[in-house]
């Protein structure tokens, strides 16, 4: 474990202005969507607090940028930007309305499958596709949805 800190330690740095530079970023339910389970905390050198999440997005990875979600619980959204190691991405959570950086609680995520990590990390840095021609698409993705929220199709629009 402290192998995998150091590695992922020494191969980024970020500074408090992580999320600026974002675009808005949308689904489109006609095409294939991927499920990213992605596993996420504040101090890098604490990963037993990491706790897993998704993101849904029509690319092999998860890109630069705002995604909007609607869940029972509000609207919210996450907004990404990639550090030196491309396992690791910081992800900016704002609710409630907010936009400004400072409001955002940031975190750390890991992104991206590698062998070397734990096995305990690995269960939850994983992609489903859910092919767009698929007769249970509407089904699986309705599923994630009620445990992630609804991704948002256009703004103001889930």
């Amino acid at each position: 474990m402290k192998k995998l800190i150091g590695i992922l330690v020494g191969m980024f740095s970020v500074s408090a202005v992580a999320v600026e530079g974002y675009k808005d970023i949308y689904l489109n339910k006609a095409e294939d969507i991927i499920v990213h389970g992605i596993f996420c905390g504040a101090d890098i050198n604490q990963l037993n607090r990491f706790k897993p999440s998704v993101v849904y997005t029509n690319t092999a990875e998860i890109e630069k940028g705002t995604y909007y979600f609607r869940s029972p619980y509000g609207d919210y959204s996450f907004t990404f930007n990639s550090t030196q190691n491309d396992l690791v991405m910081v992800r900016g959570l704002s609710q409630g309305g907010a936009s400004s950086i400072e409001d955002m609680k940031q975190e750390f995520c890991i992104v991206k499958y590698d062998e070397r990590l734990p096995s305990g990390v690995k269960q939850y840095v994983n992609q489903k596709v859910i092919k767009e021609n698929a007769p249970d698409k509407t089904k699986v993705l309705e599923q994630y949805e009620l445990v992630s929220g609804k991704p948002a199709v256009g703004k103001g629009k889930y």
